[in-house]
């Protein structure tokens, strides 16, 4: 039985229903009135008992109420500043007598000295000077009427401290973005010495993969490699062993991932058959800048009597043609520098790959031209990646080893 009430009494305890606490409200009204009260279930429209003005207050919040902030020690000493103005009634005075500016600082008169009262002066209460001048401040004011020069400083010195918070607020900011930056100087200076400390692995990669696969004809895989090993070596200045293997071994693949579909005599039949300026514009967009691999031998140099320029043996006729005279090209070697640097003598074998820069008809000569960019020669010192192609083997080859050749 004892248990059953105990069991009636918890329930009602459950069931009483929790007393709301009371909410109070403290308004503003336009004109600096401020009215106090009880908050109710919904919306208040009041009006302020000093200037009429209208005043909306909320309804009380169900959310509990937020705990007030600590005030500083300055808003504490604001505070206590203000306990001793007189909230009582303002006391109006009539404009004709004057008062005096509070930023106006009346002149000193010595102590000894008896002043008269002037007879429009206004008698003075028993309150301080201090107390009248707040409240001359308190006064109601329309809408144009100016603010007192006291009043703007203080409020100039009210809204100082927001901005003194502010500034206080980007000191977390710049640490941020100094420890952003350091960071990533820190990611990119391993970045950089591990790219620096792998670079001799990259150069010895593409000395034996890179020209292994040149040999074996796979040009793309070829040129991937050594390209990548050549950059390494220039990067280390050289200072590695096989950087000049490795730089020449790039330059021929450069030139073998490169080469011309169809055939210099293709070239020449195509040329005679179209209208010069068309083929100078086709050649432009199809065939500029595509590599070939001449081999020849050097016939004159610019020593030999009756010639001033390097000459080769290499005959381009077109396809068909029975009577070279008709329809030919010759290769002008003027300021190719594979052979012009390399001081070849009359007799001398050569094997290189270049780009092809023009294919034009000479009519002073009457006979079409060919001519390479001045720096895309290399010589071919790797034979079995011709041989790859499809050419004889390397018997009929000027017998040159790596660093027979001089590359300029």
């Amino acid at each position: 039985m004892d248990l059953l009430g105990r069991a009636r009494s918890l329930f009602k305890w459950l069931g009483t229903p929790s007393v709301a606490k009371v909410q109070y409200y403290s308004v503003v009204c336009p004109l600096g009135h401020r009215l106090r009260g009880q908050r109710t279930g919904g919306y208040q429209a009041l009006r302020c008992p000093s200037c009429g003005e209208g005043i909306f207050v909320l309804p009380a919040s169900p959310l509990p109420e937020p705990v007030a902030p600590e005030r500083s020690a300055r808003a504490r000493t604001a505070i206590a500043a203000r306990a001793d103005v007189d909230e009582g009634p303002i006391e109006f005075k009539d404009t004709a007598q004057g008062t005096a500016d509070p930023e106006v600082r009346a002149p000193s008169a010595p102590a000894a000295s008896t002043a008269k009262p002037s007879p429009r002066a206004t008698p003075t209460t028993g309150r301080p000077e201090a107390a009248r001048r707040r409240q001359a401040t308190t006064l109601d004011r329309g809408p144009g009427a100016r603010l007192p020069l006291a009043e703007t400083v203080a409020g100039t010195s009210d809204l100082a401290q927001p901005r003194t918070a502010r500034g206080f607020g980007r000191r977390p900011l710049l640490v941020l973005a100094c420890v952003a930056l350091l960071a990533l100087g820190t990611f990119a200076w391993r970045t950089w010495r591990q790219r620096w400390e792998n670079l001799p692995q990259v150069v010895r990669i593409g000395r034996t993969e890179g020209i292994a696969a040149l040999e074996e004809g796979k040009f793309d895989h070829a040129n991937q490699l050594l390209s990548a090993a050549k950059e390494a070596a220039d990067a280390l200045g050289g200072a590695v062993e096989g950087a000049e293997e490795v730089r020449h071994a790039a330059d021929e693949a450069s030139i073998l991932v490169n080469l011309l579909t169809d055939s210099l005599e293709s070239l020449l039949d195509e040329a005679t058959r179209t209208s010069p300026q068309t083929w100078a514009d086709r050649f432009d967009t199809m065939y500029k800048g595509r590599a070939v691999v001449i081999d020849a031998t050097i016939t004159a140099t610019p020593d030999t009597p009756g010639s001033n320029r390097y000459e080769l043996d290499y005959l381009v006729l077109a396809a068909g043609q029975g009577a070279r005279e008709q329809r030919y090209a010759r290769i002008d070697l003027s300021d190719f520098e594979v052979v012009t640097l390399a001081d070849r003598k009359v007799g001398d074998q050569v094997v290189f790959g270049a780009r092809l820069a023009a294919f034009q008809y000479d009519p002073e000569a009457k006979q079409w031209t060919i001519r390479f960019e001045p720096k895309s020669g290399v010589s071919i010192k790797h034979f079995k990646a011709l041989e790859s192609l499809g050419w004889p083997s390397g018997s009929s080859y000027p017998d040159d080893s790596p660093e027979g050749l001089d590359q300029p």
